[in-house]
């Protein structure tokens, strides 16, 4: 007969291994019962969790055949499927997905700080691999994206939302820029493809100034060892 029950704390079995104290309507174990799992896979529950119960035949001892969860449905779609370990609040703390054919197959890797801040990444099936940290209130501060194509995007924002990007292309060009509050790239550096070297600044009233380096004056402002500064 199959019973519902609640998990109290985790205690050694007699005769060795490791099981789980339960209660509910029809009293305590007096033995820790059993947790089944697939081959490969084994964790420890946290304290208060309705787990469904059987019998072993043998007077006393209980198996926990498995847990309750009443968000699945919020989490995940069907046909996917979700690893995922807690705190004692059941406020989840790292997850592994694997989404559906409507996700094109990702898996998301999430690692959180008491629920809050997080980084994740994320394998694409189109080959693309994504590194994101969030803050408490789920922004995005950071992220790295590597390109299917062979390219890579590195950005980088504070709370005002002024960000850092550095844009390296499969074509050879690389392009590294800022902006304001309003998107709007105000400093930029791009490396061509055919060795040229373009810098751009501009203040918050739109004023613009341009430089061009060409290689061979690239190559002697090198030699010369000398730093400068280049201002709006």
């Amino acid at each position: 007969m199959l019973r519902w029950y609640r998990t109290e704390k985790n205690e050694k079995r007699p005769g060795g291994g490791l099981g789980t104290i339960i209660f509910g309507a029809f009293g305590k174990t007096a033995l820790p019962a059993i947790n089944v799992f697939p081959f490969g896979i084994f964790s420890k529950p946290i304290r208060n969790k309705m787990c469904v119960t059987s019998s072993s035949g043998r007077d006393g001892d209980h198996v926990i055949l498995g847990y309750n969860f009443k968000d699945t449905e919020e989490i995940l779609n069907d046909g996917e499927l979700m690893l995922f370990s807690t705190n004692d609040e059941e406020v989840k703390q790292a997850t592994i997905k694997l989404h559906s054919k409507e996700e094109k197959g990702t898996i998301e890797i999430t690692a959180a700080n008491k629920g809050e801040k997080t980084a994740k990444m994320t394998l694409q099936s189109d080959g693309e691999v994504e590194l994101r940290s969030t803050t408490e209130n789920g922004e995005e501060r950071a992220n790295v994206v590597l390109g299917n194509g062979g390219s890579v995007e590195i950005n980088a924002a504070n709370e005002n939302e002024k960000t850092a990007t550095i844009k390296l292309n499969e074509n050879g060009k690389a392009h590294i820029f800022s902006t304001d509050n309003n998107g709007n790239e105000v400093a930029t550096i791009t490396l061509e493809d055919d060795g040229n070297i373009k810098i751009k600044t501009g203040d918050e009233n739109k004023k613009i100034s341009n430089r061009l380096l060409s290689k061979p004056l690239f190559s002697n402002f090198k030699v010369m060892n000398t730093c400068y500064q280049i201002k709006s």
